[in-house]
């Protein structure tokens, strides 16, 4: 399995016992380690207006609805699961929680698409960064979640 590889729903305990020897290597995961999870839930306090955001912002679209949550996704693959909660409160700035979701795109030329599309659509940036084996953009959504776009550099660059 490679790095783009889809995990759906393992946990860090699921990932752990699907690779051989990796106890033994301490805390360095191998460069073809399936380290993405496959789908986010996100409790809101407003669902239809984060997917509106989502759809404009990140380029994700509706799949499906199924009571209070509302499933994003890009062609026929769930993403996002936006949880309507009503009551909910946001957290604190010195509370944990989610840093951010983040979203792979399938090359660098795909990751321009999305920043010219972004430009035009006026979307605030809240950071970007070269991570030297990926280059990423940063978002906010409307309720403060983090959000990060990005695309890995070739692996033959990596150092």
């Amino acid at each position: 399995m490679q790095r783009r590889d889809v995990i759906l729903g393992a946990g860090a305990a699921a990932l752990a016992s699907s690779l051989p020897g990796l106890a033994a290597a301490g805390n360095a995961l191998p460069l073809s380690a399936p380290i993405h999870v496959g789908q986010v839930g996100l409790r809101t306090r407003d669902a239809e207006a984060l997917a509106a955001w989502y759809a404009e912002a990140v380029g994700l679209r509706e799949l499906a609805r199924d009571g209070d949550t509302i499933w994003l996704g890009a062609g026929t693959t769930p993403l996002l699961a936006l949880i309507q909660q009503d009551g909910l409160t946001l957290a604190g700035p010195r509370e944990a929680g989610l840093f951010h979701t983040a979203f792979l795109l399938p090359s660098r030329r795909d990751l321009a698409n999305w920043i010219a599309m972004a430009m035009d659509a006026m979307i605030p940036v809240s950071g970007t960064a070269n991570h030297r084996v990926s280059e990423a953009i940063y978002l906010t959504d409307p309720e403060g979640n983090g959000v990060e776009i990005y695309a890995d550099t070739p692996q033959q660059s990596w150092e």
